[in-house]
């Protein structure tokens, strides 16, 4: 048994079982259809049975019923009318009767069947003998007949027929009894057989089950002592199954372990030495990139002065920038006011001398109505009148009209020489534009150097605490690793090798 696989155990317990299944089933299969043949057969009886009474014995005593009924008719048209059913029956039995000989298959019943159908026979000459009296009126003699000779060839009739139904009846018992028998016969042997095999089947799972419980227990003793850190356990392997093949892996894998653990002890002594140099190089490296991080503090601050500095005073440029370039704007705009008044101020000058020379017309006019009216006399003085204040109003308006074009000639004169003040100041205002946007163009660029020297400053600051921030961590790794060395070689001392 040792030298036989597992799974091929398991295989032959699995084909034993199956092979005792088959077996088991195939007898009941066997059982169970002999039963239905015994059960079919009854089946069958009981059918033929209710159909022999259905297509013959029921239609024979209806042709008897009918012939009695023609004995008791009053009137000859019920006689005929029985007469008709009567033929009518006997041609549908006379069809039928040879199908049910045809379906017989024990001599025994085709004996009995002729017989039977004999008696019928001698009934249909009986009956037709009557029938032939009533039809030819023959009453008295018709009814004798009938309720006779007839009725003793009937009563033969019904004997045979009786007696064809308790036969079936008697077969289909005996069928059901053989069918009872044989149901209880393979009840017990099934019971039994199932017994049986089911014995079996325990033995070959006890048996099956114990080796592979006892194997396992022998590996998991192996186990718990590996478990325990005992590597120098010997496994001896006597089977060629599964467990075989189980012990003998871990046969393997303990002298697998056995070299793994041996290397990981080297391996975590020469760790610990390197640690302690990493360590050691790190602490160096660290104290280094401080000092290199606090001098690039140092220049950072000075540099972040200037910074400020140079972005006050390209702020201040761009200030004064906007200022002059506002000034200019205004002046440009000045000017051209000056330009537009000296227009208008001549435009004034020109109507001014258009109302002045309207005034002294005027005042022409008046004159010559105040002479008119003096020549008419009474009549014209109130004209006179308005002529003179005409003319009062006209040398008026020549007055003002020659003050209003003294000041305008005067206006102009001023408003010239701003003009010429305002051409001559527009020049220098967009040289100073000029310097001023010039020297905030270099103040924003040398900002904009500034700034880029404070953001090179500042990633160098940031990468000298990266680096010391670095270093620092290298130190505190090259520790971690130092003790996890240590616990290493604390584990390692846990596995038994020698």
């Amino acid at each position: 048994m040792n030298t036989i696989r597992i799974s091929t155990k398991l295989l032959l317990s699995s084909l034993f079982l199956v092979s005792a299944l088959i077996f088991v089933g195939g007898y009941g299969i066997y059982t169970n259809q002999l039963t239905f043949s015994w059960l079919k057969e009854v089946n069958t009886t009981s059918t033929n049975v209710s159909s022999f009474i259905r297509d013959v014995i029921i239609p024979m005593r209806n042709v008897r019923h009918l012939s009695l009924a023609m004995v008791v008719s009053p009137t000859k048209e019920k006689q005929m009318e029985f007469n008709e059913k009567q033929m009518s029956i006997m041609l549908h039995l006379d069809n039928v009767i040879p199908n049910w000989k045809a379906l017989l298959e024990n001599s025994l019943q085709k004996d009995f069947s002729n017989q039977l159908f004999a008696a019928w026979e001698n009934y249909k000459i009986v009956n037709r003998i009557t029938a032939d009296k009533f039809l030819k009126n023959h009453q008295t003699e018709a009814a004798i007949h009938s309720t006779d000779v007839e009725n003793e060839k009937f009563e033969i009739l019904s004997e045979f027929l009786g007696q064809w139904i308790a036969n079936e009846l008697k077969n289909s018992e005996n069928n059901y009894l053989q069918a009872e028998t044989n149901y209880h016969y393979s009840y017990f042997v099934y019971i039994a057989v199932v017994g049986f095999f089911t014995l079996i089947a325990l033995l070959v799972s006890y048996m099956v089950g114990r080796n592979i419980t006892y194997s396992l227990d022998k590996a998991t003793q192996i186990m718990k002592t590996i478990s325990q850190g005992d590597l120098t356990i010997q496994i001896h392997v006597k089977t060629k199954d599964e467990i075989g093949f189980l012990f003998q892996t871990m046969q393997t894998m303990v002298a697998q372990l056995f070299k793994v653990v041996r290397n990981v002890r080297e391996t975590a002594d020469h760790l610990s030495n390197s640690s302690q140099q990493i360590n050691i190089t790190s602490q160096n490296i660290a104290e280094d990139a401080n000092a290199q991080a606090t001098n690039v503090n140092e220049v950072g601050s000075s540099i972040q002065e200037i910074s400020s500095s140079t972005i006050q005073n390209a702020k201040n440029a761009r200030q004064t920038d906007r200022i002059t370039t506002q000034t200019s704007q205004q002046i440009q705009t000045g000017g051209e006011a000056v330009a537009d008044t000296i227009l208008a101020m001549r435009q004034i000058a020109s109507k001014v001398a258009l109302i002045e020379n309207i005034a002294y017309k005027t005042n022409i006019l008046a004159l010559n109505a105040a002479i008119e009216a003096a020549r008419v006399g009474e009549q014209g003085k109130g004209f006179a009148v308005v002529a003179l204040e005409v003319r009062k109003l006209a040398e008026n308006s020549r007055q003002v009209a020659q003050e209003i074009g003294e000041l305008t000639e005067t206006s102009v004169e001023i408003a010239e020489h701003a003009g010429q003040l305002f051409q001559e100041i527009v020049p220098n205002i967009t040289n100073t534009v000029n310097l001023v946007q010039e020297i905030s163009n270099a103040s924003e660029q040398q900002a904009n150097a500034v700034h880029e020297i404070t953001a090179n400053m500042n990633r160098l600051d940031q990468s000298a605490q990266k680096n010391a921030s670095s270093a620092k961590e290298l130190a505190n790794t090259s520790q971690e690793m130092s003790e996890h060395a240590e616990q290493l070689q604390d584990t390692m001392a846990f596995f038994k090798v020698s």
